[in-house]
């Protein structure tokens, strides 16, 4: 019998140390209202697929799914180095503020979303059903926060198509396997 409690995974493009600063400057621009939950720095991500509760037994056969599946992708992109551009703010209407890239996904990317959607969806874990929406989460129950303006925006954040990766939440996010 195994005991321990599931894994909160999902599935993300992460950020090196400068696309991190990047996006941190975005947030240091934002007022943060009274309750307002900022995200920490190190958890900053770009979710690809959120995967949910899964027993721990089950982890070894995700990771060879979802390795296969990368593989299939052809991720990381092997030509030209690719980015997303984040240069835009929103609340969203559950109080979750966002970085928003204004630019349609390069095609290495939607390649490897869709093959990891593939994955889970043989593994029989349910997909999200809404259209997937490139954004880097800022704070939570940030409702009335004051966004930066057109005067004061930071520089777009460029975030490079290099790693990505299955994370789990224990507290904070914790890389459990990577494809760079």
């Amino acid at each position: 019998m195994n005991d321990a409690p599931p894994l909160r995974l999902f599935t993300a493009l992460w950020p090196g140390e400068a696309t991190r600063a990047a996006a941190q400057a975005w947030q240091a621009r934002c007022t943060w209202p009274p309750g307002a939950r900022p995200v920490r720095p190190t958890d900053l991500h770009v979710t690809l697929h959120f995967i949910g509760a899964l027993a721990a037994a089950q982890l070894p056969a995700l990771q060879a799914a979802l390795q296969a599946a990368v593989r299939s992708s052809g991720w990381p992109p092997p030509h030209e180095p690719l980015a997303l551009r984040f240069d835009r703010c929103s609340v969203w209407p559950n109080g979750v503020a966002v970085l928003l890239c204004s630019q349609p996904p390069p095609a290495p990317l939607q390649a490897l979303h869709q093959a990891i959607g593939q994955a889970l969806q043989a593994m029989d874990i349910a997909l999200d059903e809404r259209p997937w929406q490139r954004h880097i989460t800022l704070a939570r129950k940030a409702r009335g926060a004051g966004l930066p303006s057109a005067g004061s925006l930071p520089p777009p954040v460029d975030w490079p198509l290099q790693e990505a990766v299955l994370a789990a939440s224990r507290g904070g996010y914790q890389v459990l396997q990577r494809w760079a």
